[in-house]
Parts: structure tokens; sequence; C-alpha cells
């Protein structure tokens, strides 16, 4: 049986998808509103030689830096991989990464898989992020003594308003849950969302990735504030399925 009530997906491709079948699997409707526009930043890898492993924290990172390597044939097969989460993990191998490894929870389980496997002597890190991501782990890594090449290879812009279709379906009470997947995207929310509709966030369920992504969506009141106990997509739809019980 399907819930009439919408549940909001805002994350962009790669994700968007892969979300929206998994909810409807759980016997929802599902609103598809992607927050952003994602564009490539294009830069020369003159450095590849010089580099022991790749550290990726966003599979936005893995899809583009794929980009960058095919067009400038480089041979990235066998470059060892770091990431952050499984869903990375999985979309490093698909693209051709044979070594990959994946830390199953968060940055700072990163930071310590990183430290455990790899020795600093034996070359530099490559970490492409999206602009002005990635500054944390960063420093973390080279407090310790690793050179990390934290090189921009996307950068993240706000859609210029919300649809019409979403916020009609908004005021006749219809959106049950809305799943930010990024600080950004919560921003992203709060700054397009027009004050005359904010009171009727008290009708609605948020549930976000992260303690930033809440404390971003405390601008507005909401019926409820949820955040996964890991930065997954995963454990963001077991708090949906609570929803359920």
């Amino acid at each position: 049986m399907v819930n009439q009530n919408y549940i909001v997906v805002t994350r962009p491709e790669p994700g968007l998808s892969e979300t929206v079948k998994k909810i409807q699997d759980l016997g929802w409707n599902v609103f598809p509103l992607p927050l952003m526009n994602i564009r490539c930043l294009n830069f020369e890898l003159n450095f590849i030689e010089s580099i022991q492993a790749i550290i990726f924290t966003s599979r936005q990172a893995v899809n583009y830096t794929y980009s960058l390597f095919a067009k400038q044939n480089v041979h990235y097969e066998l470059i060892p991989v770091f990431t952050v989460g499984d869903s990375t993990a999985r979309d490093a191998l698909s693209l051709g990464f044979k070594i990959v490894e994946s830390a199953h929870k968060n940055a700072d389980a990163l930071n310590y898989l990183i430290r455990k496997k790899l020795t600093i002597s034996k070359g530099s890190l490559f970490f492409p992020v999206g602009k002005r991501q990635g500054c944390q782990l960063t420093n973390s890594l080279e407090k310790v003594g690793f050179h990390v090449l934290r090189k921009e290879v996307y950068e993240v812009n706000s859609i210029d308003c919300l649809s019409s279709q979403f916020k009609k379906e908004l005021k006749r009470k219809q959106i049950h849950t809305i799943l930010f997947f990024s600080s950004e995207t919560g921003r992203f929310f709060i700054n397009l969302m027009p004050k005359s509709l904010g009171d009727l966030l008290k009708n609605v369920h948020a549930i976000g990735i992260s303690a930033k992504v809440k404390s971003i969506l405390e601008y507005y009141q909401w019926k409820s504030i949820e955040i996964a106990d890991i930065p997954c997509m995963e454990a963001m739809l077991s708090l949906l399925k609570k929803e359920q019980l």
C-alpha cells in the first residue's frame, strides 16, 4: 500500500534515482527536488606520478575525477582509493578503480583508516573535493605529516527557485518528510524557501545526514528534525522506516 503523502528527495545525481527507488520500495510517494546544479572544474593532472592514493568523500568527486582522468588519458585503475562510505566505494569500483577500501562510516573513520593503512614517506594523497570542501580532513592528515593534494574538481550552486508544484503540495499538506543529504542542500533550501510559506514546515518532518544540517534547518520550526546515526543514505532511510511503525 502506497502512502499518499510525499517524501521529498533534495539530492542530485548520482544518488537521486537510487534513493527514489528505495523510498518507493518502502511504499511512499516520492517528490524529487534536486536543489543544486553541479559544474566540473578542470585542471592539469601533472602530479599523478607522485601520489600513493586517492581520497574520495563524495560520489560527485568520484564522477568528476573519473571525467578528468578520461579527458587527460590518465591510467588510474591501479591507484589505491580510500572512500568515506560504501556508496562512494561502489561508484569507484564501477568506474574501473581496482583497489578500493571504504571506511564504512564518516570522515573521522576515513582519517583513521588512512593513517592505519598508508605510510607518509610513500607519496602524496590526492584529495579531489567540491569547492570549499574537505579542509578539515586535509588539515588533520597534514598535521601528522601527510602531504595532501586537495584539488577542487566540482562546484555546486543553488537552483533558482523551488518548483511551483512543490509549493502547491506543501500548501495542501501533502509533504510528509524532506531528506537533506548535505549541508549545502539544507542551506539552499532555507535560502529558497519563501518566508510566507515557512510556517507550513511545522507540518513537515526533516531528516538530515549530519548535525551540521540540523543547525541550518533550525532556522525554521519543523514537526521534527532527525539526524542519521551514520552519514549515509541507509541510515537516513532507517529513520524513514520508523515513521511507518
